[in-house]
């Protein structure tokens, strides 16, 4: 009887190893559920730039001549790509998780991400002319500012940060504005210039801090 208890006792130990190994997969393994996440509006601040020249600024004294103030035109115009921006980081965000697997809740998930932004569009002429048949201006438009992220856990505390710089990213997208002297139809970028500026921007921060907020990260934090 007494030679076989070694061998008893191995068997034992293994199995407890075993068992410990599960108890501690069980708590903390990697099984573990991917967490619910719901994303919170974000908060951006930016500024644009208002028309200096050409139809565009025809157009804006034209506005203010029928009860429009300058601020509000340009409340007007921040508003139009904010909504904008805010579309862009919404889509580009849930494609990202849908992608990792992650469960989005519209509120009260197991992590909170909370956005914010801050940003300046800046316009850069490169060439002005003005000819006998038009007036034309071409530059860029480019991005300066910052982006930043926190998690925050059930009980509201934060579990994760990162902040990008947007100047960083290199953002830069050509315009033209070419307004005809007879009256005829003018050719304006501008607009979709600045857009896809901003589209290029939330490209580059969601390349910046997806590895951040892959699923295997998430489990991770929520699990403390």
């Amino acid at each position: 009887m007494t030679k076989f208890l070694p061998r008893r006792l191995a068997l034992a130990g293994l199995l407890t190893l075993s068992m410990t190994g599960a108890a501690h997969a069980a708590l903390f393994g990697d099984d573990a559920p991917i967490p619910t996440l719901d994303i919170a509006p974000p908060k951006i601040e930016m500024d644009v730039p208002m028309p200096v020249s050409g139809t565009d600024l025809k157009s804006l004294l034209s506005a203010i001549g029928k009860n429009h103030s300058l601020s509000q035109i340009k409340d007007a115009a921040i508003q139009n790509y904010r909504s904008y921006l805010q579309q862009e980081l919404d889509t580009r965000l849930r494609a990202h998780f849908v992608d990792q697997q992650v469960p989005l809740v519209s509120r009260e998930g197991m992590l909170s991400l909370h956005d914010q932004m801050k940003l300046k569009v800046i316009k850069n002429f490169s060439d002005l002319e003005s000819g006998a048949d038009y007036d034309l201006e071409r530059g860029t438009v480019k991005i300066d500012g910052h982006f930043r992220y926190q998690l925050y856990n059930a009980a509201g505390s934060a579990v994760a940060a990162r902040e990008v710089d947007l100047s960083g990213l290199h953002i830069s997208e050509e315009y033209e504005m070419k307004s005809p002297r007879n009256g005829g139809a003018a050719k304006n970028t501008t607009e979709s210039a600045i857009k896809l500026a901003l589209s290029k921007m939330v490209d580059g921060i969601i390349d910046k801090i997806e590895d951040d907020l892959e699923a295997d990260e998430l489990r991770d934090l929520a699990a403390g």
